[in-house]
């Protein structure tokens, strides 16, 4: 068995809506278990490293008598009959942009302006607020160096100039507020309504997906007013500085669930400030116990640090409302054979890469040893229970993974480049690698999306970075529910539509005046599934000039 490659040949797999995306502005990560992917500092300490019943790896099959949950992206039951057939961008858009979200904003930033004496400033109301979104996510697709701008003579933008002034436009940003700071007892408060609501609402519009990847996302800041222990430097990332947030994402790119870290074993969540905004989670045709049902999670949270770290702790937090029998594929910084055994008991099936220091006595051989072997070998070894597997395989460097549900069988080919006969060649992989790289990379293939048209601007207020990701976050989720929902409708030819001209419709209704408004959901309302035509969604045409004569333009 051989190969002739570095752990960056093996990349995540991209998501296919989005290939015509530059793959230059996406972080390519590799298959290494000896790497730190993650590039903060290990909390291996924190691991305790008894030894456990997988001591001995004596196994010889492995055995996966684990539940399986077989389900796909879709909105769930009670969404799904109410939107229409043909809906457009705006009926996605308002699963997450309620009334009832709008009408709190409003309520609190007018509360806000009350307490800091903004009072010549006139009341935000539900139309200035969509006005303001508009501007806002018109921005993120038009970008221009400075709010004025679009206002400026030499690079005035109508569909916003026409509709609200400038001088608006600072005002309401000024006051936009989501938190009574009279009651806030925490900095976290002022942005952990929305972020509540946030995942909230994904748990309830979607079915989710089978296959889940765990992993961080960096919110980029260099302002100095946040909390200490909000802000994160990690030198080896594209984005340096800025908030750390760990993210649950399905092989879609999908966002079912954000954290934010704030520091050791300190993660938020968000804690609901939203009064009945999100309502009991729908009714399902599909099996969806979680792992909450199972009442494993009522052990002390000191005692799961112990045991699993402030990584393998990320994890936990991150599948308590994800049906049993999902497939979790993380990397090797959260990964540990403890916390594969922990997963296996809560009944989920997980893929990840290991640590040399978290295999709890696996005799697998050393990087030393791998440095002798021909490239593409491979050893397996299999708990005593026959439930949990490791498997060291060589590439450029010894790679370690886990699983409780995948081996070796079947083998696949790999093409990998051979320095000495300057060629590409055939290379053994075991099955591990394959499942690994196909379903690891959603939180990327999201970044990717996030990076193409994020909101601008920048603010004094550290957090507005913060709601700033959220709102994006909420138009790709929603964009990502209209592609899959009309992939499945068998529609045969039509392309799949822009995230640009999405978030750009989005943009165009909400800088409407709201009789403009009302008649365009009439209008498309009223519009027949017979009449659907599929080029709703492209840009019009351009228009061809006639000319009166065409002898004159033969004369000329």
């Amino acid at each position: 068995m051989e190969n002739d490659s570095s752990d960056d040949d093996i990349l995540y797999s991209m998501n296919s809506d989005i290939s015509d995306i530059n793959s230059d502005e996406a972080e390519d990560d590799s298959v290494s278990g000896e790497s730190d992917l993650s590039c903060e500092s290990v909390d291996d300490e924190s691991v305790t490293t008894n030894i456990s019943q997988f001591e001995s790896w004596s196994g010889k099959t492995l055995k996966c008598n684990l539940p399986f949950y077989d389900g796909e992206l879709k909105l769930s039951t009670d969404f799904e009959s109410k939107i229409p057939r043909n809906a457009s961008p705006i009926d996605f858009f308002r699963l997450y942009f309620t009334p009832e979200l709008v009408s709190y904003i409003v309520n609190q930033s007018n509360l806000y302006r009350i307490q800091n004496n903004k009072t010549k400033q006139s009341p935000m109301t539900e139309t200035d607020f969509n006005l303001l979104m508009g501007f806002l996510f018109y921005s993120s697709v038009v970008p221009l160096p400075n709010k004025r701008d679009y206002w400026s003579s030499f690079s005035r933008q109508p569909m916003v100039a026409d509709v609200i002034t400038r001088d608006r436009i600072m005002s309401l940003l000024s006051i936009l507020h989501f938190h009574d700071n009279s009651i806030e007892k925490n900095k976290f408060e002022k942005f952990d309504p929305l972020l509540k609501y946030f995942n909230e609402r994904c748990k309830l519009i979607v079915v989710p997906e089978k296959n889940l990847s765990i992993d961080e996302q960096m919110i980029a800041y260099k302002g100095t007013t946040a909390p200490t222990s909000f802000r994160q430097y990690m030198p080896k990332k594209p984005t340096k500085r800025g908030f750390k947030v760990w993210t649950r994402c399905g092989v879609s790119a999908f966002m079912y669930e954000m954290n934010l870290y704030c520091g050791a074993s300190k993660v938020i969540s968000g804690g609901s400030h939203l009064p009945d905004l999100a309502s009991k989670r729908v009714s399902r045709t599909t099996v969806t116990t979680t792992s909450k049902d199972i009442k494993l999670f009522d052990v002390p949270r000191d005692t799961l640090l112990k045991q699993y770290g402030s990584s393998g702790l990320v994890v936990l937090d991150l599948i308590k409302d994800v049906p049993v029998g999902s497939s979790i594929f993380i990397d090797n910084y959260f990964s540990s054979t403890k916390l594969i055994k922990k997963l296996s008991q809560l009944g989920f099936r997980v893929t990840c890469t290991l640590r040399s220091n978290r295999l709890e006595k696996c005799p697998v051989s050393t990087e030393k040893q791998f440095e002798q072997k021909e490239k593409g070998y491979y050893e397996q070894f299999i708990s005593d229970n026959n439930t949990c597997t490791v498997i060291g395989w060589k590439d450029s460097k010894r790679v370690l993974l886990g699983s409780n549900h995948i081996g070796t069988e079947p083998e696949i080919i790999l093409k990998r480049w051979d320095k000495k006969k300057r060629c590409k060649a055939d290379v053994v992989a075991p099955q591990i690698i394959n499942q690994y790289n196909k379903f690891m990379g959603g939180v990327d293939t999201l970044d990717m999306l996030v990076a193409l048209h994020p909101i601008p601007f920048r603010s004094k207020r550290w957090y507005t970075r913060i709601i700033w990701r959220i709102f994006d976050l909420m138009i790709i989720n929603a964009w990502i529910i209209m592609n899959t929902r009309s992939n499945s409708d068998g529609a045969i030819g039509r392309e799949p539509f822009r995230l640009f001209h999405f978030k750009l419709e989005i943009a165009k209704f909400l800088l409407k005046k709201p009789k403009l408004q009302q008649l365009q959901l009439d209008s498309i309302n009223s519009i027949s599934d017979e009449n659907e035509s599929d080029e709703e969604n492209e840009p019009p045409p351009k228009k061809i000039r006639e000319f009166a004569s065409s002898v004159t333009q033969l004369i000329r």
